[in-house]
């Protein structure tokens, strides 16, 4: 058995009480005829048309400086982050090259010449580590700067 068409109406209207409703739902879940007969009916009620009041009461609104205001910070808080991410950004680039500054900057393992005598290769690690030290006080050096607004106080 299908609903209604009174009913299919009904419930487009949103007029069906509690029952009512919960049966033509059950009955729509299992029912392809009275889909579509509910499609076609729904195809077939004109739209509800606003009121014209309504679209001035929108602009009003819309043109209120609190609207104006609120619209404005959110448009405002965006840009600043945007700002923040592409300082976050070149911060890191800025390390980054640091940092291949320093590592450029000292020579960690030192060419050796065909006439050096063969025990230099001995001494190596300990040059290396000479060398590291070096690095890492300068980039040391180099932080505090950063961290004092380039004012170095010991």
């Amino acid at each position: 058995m299908h609903i209604k068409e009174k009913s299919l109406q009904n419930f487009l209207n949103g007029t069906l009480n509690a029952d009512e409703l919960l049966q033509v739902l059950e009955h729509l879940d299992t029912c392809e005829y009275c889909r579509e007969t509910l499609a076609a009916l729904e195809k077939s009620t004109p739209m509800v048309q606003a009121p014209a009041y309504l679209k001035e009461q929108i602009k009003d609104r819309v043109h209120r400086p609190d609207i104006q205001a609120a619209v404005q910070v959110k448009e405002t808080t965006k840009q600043l982050q945007l700002l923040y991410y592409s300082l976050k950004t070149a911060a890191g680039v800025i390390g980054a090259l640091l940092i291949l500054l320093a590592v450029s900057r000292f020579d960690l393992i030192p060419s050796i010449s065909r006439e050096e005598s063969p025990g230099i290769t001995s001494q190596m690690p300990g040059r290396i580590q000479e060398k590291g030290s070096q690095m890492s006080d300068w980039l040391q050096d180099i932080t505090n700067k950063i961290i004092n607004g380039g004012n170095y106080n010991d």
